[in-house]
Parts: C-alpha cells; structure tokens; sequence
C-alpha cells in the first residue's frame, strides 16, 4: 500500500524551530523570516495538491497564493494545532476544491447550451486529461477527510518526508505511536478509496506528482510583486484577482474575521516568492520505501460498510451512523436546494446530512439542553434551533462551520417550533410559554410578540409554525381547537381555521398558497381553504397524535406523521406516515416501517423524497411509489441487546422489532428473525450451546438457535417482559418485567418450573449462576433478590443501590455478582456472605451495563453522558485499564466473545460496536509494581480470611504479588473431598424411614454431614417418595444446602479464586489435587473449572 501510494518524499530536512515556535515569533514579533521558513518548510506540499488538483500552471500558482493568504489570516488559532501540515494540507484541498469549481463555471458560462449539455453528460471537468488526472482529486478528497490524527501523520511523513521520529516530535505524541497510526491512517484511505472504486494501485504514482515545482513564470510574477512590495511601491498585480477571489471565498467559509489588509498582504507577497523559488529545486531520490506488512488473518477494518470510520479499537459496527441520532429525534428539515438535510434531537445536537447518501456533513452543538425544533433559511447557510426548557433559546447557526451567529432570547419556557420566512430575513418561534415571536435573526432583535394561549410546558407538548409562501403571515398550532394566522409586521391576527373537538399540534401552509392543514392530538387532520379559513375536508390516519404534516411542493399531496409518546404499550409501534390527496383528502399511501412515533417529516424540495423523523432515526422513502431510501442492513433504532451466540456468531435485538444475526469475522448480516409485532427489550445467549433467548414488549419470551431458527415461544407474563436469562446448560429459561414476577419455563418443552416471588417492583435485571443453582434479580426499587432456582426460596437481598438494577450477572467462577443501577454505580458482590465486595463509580452511566470476560479477570462497564463507550477493569487490582468512546448514544448492554477476544457494545443510537480487547488494553497505562514484604502478605491472608468481603477483595492484589506465600496459605485451607460409596448413601437415606427415632436422627445427622455429596441421591429420594418421612427429612436436608454458604466455605471460595489468579505452576499443582476429589463436591468443580479457565482442558 505505501509503495503504491507513496513512491517518494518530500526533499528537506528538519528545521531548528518547530511549527508553532515560528507561528509565534511570526504573530508576537512580526517576524517575516519565520514566516518564509514555515512557507519553505510546507510549501512544495502546498505545491503538490495545487498542481495535481489544478492541471492549469495558472490556477495553481493561484491556489498556491491564496493557500498562505488563509494561514496569515488564520494564523493566531493555528498554532495551537498540533500539525500545521496537516492543516495546511485541508486548506489546500478546499482552495483547490474552489478553484475547480469556479474553472468549471466558467467552462459552463463559454459553451453554447448543446455544448454544455454534451459535456454534462460526458464528463464535468474542466481539466480534460487522463484517468490519473481523474482520480487525483478523489485522493487529496478523501485524505483530507481523514481524522485529524490519521491525516496529520501521513502528511508528515510521506508528504513532507519527515521520519517517524521527526514527527512524533512535531506531533508530540510517543514515538511509538506514530508507526501505528500510520499503519490504520494507510488502512483507512486505502478502504475509502476502494469505496471511491478506486483501487489503490490505481493511485500509484499521484502523490510524487507534489514534487514538482511551479513554473519558472509563476515564480518570476511572485518575485516581481516581492520587489514592488519592498519598494513601498502599489500593489497592482501582486496577488492575482482570481487568488484573493479564492482567499475570501475559503475566509467566508471558515468564518474567521476580516479580510486582511493590502498591506499585511504585501508582507506575504514577498515571503511567497522566497517560497515558490524554493520549488523550483529538484526532489532528492526517495530512500526505498519497504512494503506494508501484510494484515494479519482477521485484522480489524478501519471502517464500516458504509466507509465510515470506526472508532479506535473496534474491528466492526453491525448498523450505521448515517441519518442516526443517539436519542430522539424531535425535528428535521431540507435545505432549499435539496443536498442535505437538517435534524435536531435531545442528544443536544444539530447535524446536518447529505440528502444523497445520509453521510454525517457537521455536527453541531450549542450545549444548553435538547433541540426541540429546527429550520433552515432558503439560501441554506443558516438553521435556527429552539433548546427546550433550560435554554429557552433559539440560536442561529451557521451550516458551514457550526458557529453560533445570533442568540435570541425572551421566551420563558422551551421553543417547540421555529420557522425562517421565505426571504431569511425574519425567523417565528413559537413556545411552551404560550408566545410566538419574531425575530430579526441577524441581530436577534425581537420584531413581534404574539400570545397564542396559556403557558404550558410539558414534556410531550407538541406544537407547529410555519409561514405563509409570500411571507407576509404565518401560522400556528398550540394545542386548541383552531390555528391561528398572524401578520408578521403588526402581530394581529389575520383568521383562524377552526374545528370543534380538536386540539392542533402541527400545522402546513400550501406552497401554492391555496390550503392550509394542521394535524390534532386524537389522528386527525383537517384541510381548509387558506384565506377564507372554510373547512374542506378532515382525514384520520391512525389513533395517535399527528405530530407533525407537511405538503409536497407541488402540493397536490400532504402527509401526516403520527406516534403516541405517553403510552408504553403504543410507543413502539405507533409510528406511522400517511400520503393524503389534498383536493379529495383520499388516502394514497401509508409508511409504517417506523421504530417509534414520528416527530417531524419533511419533503425534499423536488418531491423526489420524503424524510420522517422516528425515534432516533430518519427514513426517507420515495411517495410516489414509497421506495424506501438510503437503507441500512443494521437496526432503524435502539439496540436494546447483544451477545455471542457462538464463537464467529452474534445476535442484536431492539426497537425496530427484529432480531438480528451478525457474522462476526465479516461483519456481515447473517439472518433476520421474529415476527416483527413487538419491540425486543432483552436478550440473552449461551454460546457454548448455541442458544439464545429474547423478550419484549408482548410479554412472550422466545428461544432461537445460532442458525436463526425460533424454536420456542414462551408465554404467561402480563405486560412487558424487559429482562430474560438463559441458565449456562440451556435448559432453563427466565423472564421478568413489568408484572413484578419472574418466571422459569423448561426450555425444553416450554412447561412453567415455577415462579419467583417476592418483587414489590417492575424487575429490571435477572441472571442465572454459572452452576444454575441461584437466580440473581434487579428491581426499580434498587434491591438485587437472591433465590435457590430449584426451589425458589428466597436467598437474601442485597441492598446498596438507590434506584433501578439494569443488569445483574455472575463471575464465570459463580464467587461474584455484579450489579448496575441507574445511580452511577457498578457494584460487586461476595456471593457466599452477601456482603459488597467493591464498588466502581461510573459517571453519567444512565442505563448502566457490566459484564465479565471469561477468565474473570476483567469487567466491562459502560459509560454515558457525552463520553458513550466502555470502560475496562483489572479485577485483581480494582484499576481503570481503559476508556473508549464511539456511540452516540447510551450503551445498553455488552457482553464479551467466547473466547474473551471481543467485546461488544449496544447503543442507543441503532449501532453495535465489536471491540478488539487486546487493542484497548494495550492502551492501559503500566501497572504499578507490587513489592510485597512478608509482613504485609500475612497482613492480607488475614484480611481475605477476615469476615470483611470488602477488605478480602481489597487483599487479593498483594497476595497475587506474593505467589509462593500465597499458595503455601491456600493448600491449608482447601482439601480434596473424599467421595462417598452410593450404596452407602442409599443404606442412610433407608434408615431415614426406620421405626426408630434415634436411627432416624443419626442417619439425618450423617447425610447432613456428608452435604453434596449426597445431594443428588436425596433429590431422587424426594421424587420417588417411598413415604412421608423420607420425603420430609430429605426435604429439609436439600433446603439447608439451599441456605447461605458457612464462613467456612466463604475462606475456601476465596482461598480457590487467589489461586485461580495466581495461575502459576505452584497453583495450577494445588488445583489439579483439588480437582481429583468427589466429583458431587462444590470444591472439586471449582477446581476443574478454574483449571478449564485457564486453558488446560
């Protein structure tokens, strides 16, 4: 890849200051010569993109001008950047990118109209040449689209020749650093540019182009100006028209502040000539670049199937980010001519999308609170957003760079609908407050206030403004019986359009001018004669709300989006968008491929599309047949689920109402499954057996196979099932949720084991034991409920949390219980005495989530707030290893691979992120050494054997720093079990039904001494039930067992786990020993499985 992209370097070598040295003594002193070295320095660069981008000597020179034109301006915010070349490099690409497209109108402008047409359809470029000549601008495009730290590495090294050493220190990042980013930085380009259809090898040799200089000409007119500059002399000529045109022209787009004076610019006229003669020497040979190492077999992809970037560390994202917010989306509009469209959500932000492909254009944030409505001005350089109830503003931004141009401020309560008159220059605002506004938003004066009813804020209180086509009214819709239109100049009414019984939320004004129509609280929808205010007609899509209509634009048709909020039941399958004829008002299509209500639809301004906004995504369909556009193979909304049904198998479920099948190596959909009828809350695997379960909204649970096959279905709860378990040997099922209950079902054959009472409150979370002897369960009620599944006895509450348990799940080795609230907290519990073992605050987790790895070493919480990612846990320790972040929205559950390689992440915003474990944990910082004196490891033996869990987890890192002590320690504490003879077992449980009282309790005594062991034979003593007695005293027998461990067998877990973390051969030793006991015996399981854990089989 580097030989192909790459042949050569940059002539040059390393200067004595560094960028930003000369950027200050440039800014601070005015020092001219530091300004010419940072030309000599990055300009045969500069050079490079001008002339393969612009094929015309002219237009490059140009370029060339105006790119240095920026930076002089740009100067003081540059040189807190970390890479000027880098940055320099994205400037050049867009003052070429300017340059091409002024070269093209004047192409456009010279042709006859045949001629123009024939070009159109033969090729758009102003630059005739050859196929290299073509793709040259795809790759400065998509190298300047890189992440900042992806392009700014690759721009130093193989566009200015430094070496990796050279730019970690112009980076200041670690020198080992640099070699791995530019391994990724080559990968991403490379799959961006197979995503172009451009092979890399097809960009062979495009980039050694950069070494030539500019011509002979270009620099004599450069010095010719220098010298007319140093005289004091007018500046005529100096700088070409078309290059200070292009200068202003990339200034306007940045937005940074004036155009800098003629004579800053003569400053700049001489250095620019110091620096293009520089370009006329000849490159140095390149040293021979080795070839890339081959990936190795499964290495993680750098972007998704979209060619999106993913985030560091993941290998894949199952769903897309394009048209997705990571929260609700409340509002969206099109730009006037079409290319993008506009969306405001309760993430806080604004994006804008490109229309064609919904590729995330910008994202902007004003930082105050939910988006609840957004607009944009006709000529789509302005959006104007109303914040809801803590910023009750609306803030005029700029597309082009998200600045924030004007703040208008007056409404007391959230602004629920903006809209800009046709001309930009007035925007309406209407408010919980009960007032519509006007507003200049230029200097965010305030024109026209308007009471359009009574203050009242809510947290679904939908309402619509929008103006009429010539601008001189605009109408409203807040809640009443009639929408109201206004004058814009005087704020008097002008009419209302009246309905009895109906309460307007949303309202449309005809381009045409001809109708008005507003859609009300109940699903109605009625159409009057704009003007007059006589109703015509009124239709009614569905039961629900229609939050939102709007009219075609050649509005012959309007349609209609509807959704309930308020309802749980309705919430997920209320969405729905209908096409309505508006002469005749007869249906002529509905979309109800929704995951939520609608809350904003929009035509684009051909008719060619329409967009509604659904939970926190954006469909877009074609009306004239309903098409669907811009889909994706992932989830439309939250994903609500992950796991690993197998080993290069994953499932995801959510609130579209799919269940999907993901192949892990490829990243590839394997398979949709269910019925599609009901959201999918929760969801729950068991790799080694292939099986999985999920639940959801209608309350049925459902077992399906890693092929995709549902094999059984569930019932009995009443209301939403919102969590489900899957027992470890697949052969028990349990749900909880709204009902308060959770049940155990046979997988098997579906039949009802049992219920486990004793929830005051909705259960949250449920988890089987890796034995499956206990059921952990979270309520919203923050207790954490243990019971004996066989039996369904209650175990014991763990208090701890203050409000709902999300997730509760066991350690593989069964020792620990980890629970997650929604109180910012994950905490560990010691299962055998109840008792906290650890608690790991977790800022901002919202809906927490936490999961083991395999070995047990690890955790794997997630994190909300803005930062939405994972954070990973040593176990030993209690130490942070790492944070990532990449979701929009709240992570809702994560689980690890099979085999602890892989970790995956749900999100809100309908994505699923597959992390590469190894890769994040090699960005841990170095554990910090344990030396460990005698006195301190005897110090904590004492402390894991002491009765406190907390201070016992605490001691397990200096007794792992201490191995030889520590196992020495372990072997006094744990025995092997000496099995004992089944017929043995058989006599006492015969002596349980002897006549005489005294055989009775000794036989009692002795089966309870032998506990486990005897555990299995009691069990079928129970069932066969040769008499009463018998049943009865076997009963209480198996009940004891079910109590709370002893303190004794709380010393032997802990004492087993140390030697399971110590893991060396001194502990591997003492397990094998262990593991040779009585097969019933709890210690000689946990052996056998400490030693499968950690790899011998």
């Amino acid at each position: 890849m580097v030989r192909d992209l790459v042949p050569g370097t940059w002539p040059g070598g390393p200067d004595a200051d560094t960028d930003a040295a000369l950027l200050a003594r440039f800014l601070d002193g005015r020092d001219d010569e530091a300004f010419e070295a940072l030309v000599r320095r990055h300009g045969p660069m500069v050079a490079g993109v001008c002339r393969r981008s612009l094929h015309n000597p002219a237009d490059a020179a140009d370029a060339f001008q105006a790119v240095f034109l920026v930076l002089l301006n740009k100067a003081a915010t540059v040189r807190r950047t970390g890479s000027l070349g880098s940055w320099l490099y994205g400037v050049a690409c867009r003052v070429a990118w300017k340059m091409r497209a002024a070269a093209a109108r004047r192409a456009r402008h010279e042709r006859t109209h045949a001629e123009m047409t024939r070009a159109l359809e033969q090729d758009t470029s102003p630059y005739p040449g050859n196929e290299t000549d073509a793709l040259v601008p795809v790759l400065d495009a998509e190298l300047s689209r890189l992440p900042e730290k992806y392009r700014a590495v690759l721009v130093l090294c193989f566009l200015e020749g430094k070496t990796h050493t050279e730019a970690a220190r112009a980076l200041g990042w670690p020198p080992g650093s640099v070699a791995k980013r530019v391994t990724r930085g080559l990968d991403l380009l490379r799959a961006r540019l197979v995503s172009r259809g451009i092979a890399p090898a097809a960009a062979a040799g495009m980039l050694g182009t950069a070494t030539e200089g500019m011509s002979r000409e270009a620099v004599a007119a450069v010095r010719e100006a220098a010298g007319l500059c140093l005289a004091g002399r007018p500046l005529s000529g100096a700088v070409s028209t078309r290059a200070f045109a292009t200068y202003r022209a990339v200034m306007r787009d940045l937005l940074v502040g004036q155009v800098m004076g003629f004579a800053t610019v003569a400053v700049l006229v001489g250095v620019l000539a110091v620096g293009a003669v520089t370009l006329l020497a000849p490159a140095r040979a390149a040293p021979p670049v080795p070839a890339a190492a081959a990936p190795e077999p499964g290495e993680a992809p750098s972007v998704d199937e979209d060619g999106d970037p993913l985030p560091d560390g993941a290998v894949h994202r199952f769903g897309t980010l394009r048209l997705r917010h990571g929260a609700t989306i409340t509002s969206i509009a099109y730009s006037a001519n079409g290319r993008f469209i506009v969306s405001g959500s309760w993430d806080n932000i604004v994006r804008v999308w490109d229309a064609s492909n919904g590729k995330s254009l910008r994202d902007i944030h004003p930082q105050d609170g939910w988006i609840l409505s957004v607009a944009v001005t006709a000529d789509g350089r302005r959006v104007a957003a109303g914040g809801d109830q803590r910023s009750k503003k609306v803030r005029i931004l700029d597309v082009g760079s998200g600045n924030t141009l004007a703040t208008l401020e007056g409404h007391e309560a959230a602004v629920r609908a903006v809209a800009f008159s046709p001309d930009g220059k007035q925007v309406v605002s209407l408010s919980e407050d009960g007032t519509a506004r006007v507003w200049d938003p230029d200097g965010g004066t305030e024109l026209v206030k308007v009471t359009v009813g009574n203050k009242r804020p809510g947290f679904f209180q939908y309402a619509g403004v929008t103006f009429a086509p010539g601008g001189k009214t605009f109408v409203t819709a807040y809640g009443g019986a009639a929408v109201g239109e206004w004058d814009v100049e005087t704020g008097k009414s002008v009419r209302t359009y009246e309905r009895e019984g109906c309460r307007f939320h949303s309202v449309g004004y005809a381009p045409d001018g001809k109708h008005v129509v507003a859609g009300d609280a109940n699903g109605q929808v009625c159409v009057w004669a704009a003007g007059t205010g006589v109703f015509e007609h009124q239709v009614r899509g569905q039961d629900a709300t229609a939050h939102s209509v709007a009219f075609a634009p050649d509005s012959k048709t309007f349609a209609a989006g509807y959704g309930v909020l308020i309802e749980p039941q309705r919430y997920w399958s209320s969405g729905e968008v209908t096409l309505w004829d508006t002469k005749s008002g007869s249906l002529v299509r509905r979309f109800t491929d929704h995951a939520g209500p609608v809350t904003s639809i929009a035509f684009a301004p051909n008719g060619g599309a329409l967009a509604a906004a659904s939970q926190n995504g954006i469909l877009v369909w074609n009306p004239a047949d309903g098409t669907p556009l811009l889909r994706s193979a992932g989830h439309q909304s939250n994903v609500h689920g992950v796991g690993f049904v197998a080993a290069d198998r994953a499932v995801t479920c959510g609130a579209d109402r799919v269940v999907r099948l993901w192949n892990v190596g490829s990243g590839k959909l394997v398979k949709e499954i269910g019925d599609g009828q009901a959201c999918a809350y929760a969801l729950a695997t068991v790799p080694d057996r292939g099986l999985f379960v999920w639940g959801g909204l209608d309350g049925a649970v459902h077992l399906g196979t890693a092929d995709g096959a549902e094999v059984r279905k569930f019932t009995g709860a009443e209301g939403t099932t919102t969590t489900v378990a899957l027992a470890a040997d697949g052969r028990t099922v349990a749900a909880g949720g709204v009902d308060k209950i959770v049940r155990l079902w046979d997988a098997e054959t579906g039949k009802l084991l049992r219920t486990l009472d004793g929830s005051t409150t909705w259960i949250r979370s449920v988890g089987f034991s890796p034995d499956g002897k206990l059921m952990a369960a979270g309520g919203t009620d923050g207790k954490v409920r243990v019971w004996a599944a066989a039996t369904g006895k209650l175990v014991r509450n763990l208090h701890g949390h203050s409000s709902d348990v999300f997730n509760v799940v066991f350690s593989p080795d069964g020792r620990t219980l980890a629970t997650a609230g929604r109180d910012d907290t994950v905490r560990l519990w010691e299962v055998s005495s109840g008792q906290p073992r650890w608690e790991f605050n977790n800022p901002t987790t919202a809906r927490a989530a936490v999961t083991f790895s395999p070995d047990g070493r690890t955790l794997v919480t997630s994190s909300g707030g803005q930062n939405r990612g994972v954070r990973l846990w040593d176990l030993t320790s209690g130490r942070e290893l790492c944070k990532v972040w990449g979701h929009r929205g709240y992570v809702t559950a994560v689980a690890f691979s099979p085999d602890g390689k892989r970790v995956m992440t749900a999100s809100d915003d309908s994505c699923s992120l597959v992390w590469d474990v190894a890769a994040l944990k090699a960005t841990a910082p170095p554990a910090p050494s344990n030396e460990v004196v005698e006195a301190a490891a005897a110090a904590a033996w004492a402390d894991l054997l002491g009765p406190n869990a907390a201070r016992a987890f605490r001691a397990r890192e200096v007794l792992v720093a201490s191995p030889k002590f520590s196992v020495g320690k372990a072997k006094e504490v744990l025995h092997a079990v000496s099995g004992a003879d089944a017929n043995k077992v058989k006599e006492l449980i015969a002596k349980l039904d002897d006549d005489r009282f005294d055989v009775r309790e000794a036989a009692t005594a002795a089966l309870e001494k032998l506990g486990e062991v005897a555990e299995a034979q009691l069990r079928e003593a129970v069932e066969k039930a040769p008499s009463a007695e018998v049943e009865l005293r076997a009963t209480r027998i198996l009940k004891k067992s079910d109590t709370p461990d002893s303190p004794e067998r709380t010393r032997q877990a802990r004492a087993m786990e140390l030697l399971e973390l110590i893991g060396d051969a001194d502990a591997r030793t003492v397990l094998r020993d262990l593991a040779k006991g009585a097969p019933q015996a709890t210690i000689t399981r946990e052996a056998a499985a400490a030693l499968r854990r950690l790899g011998e089989r």
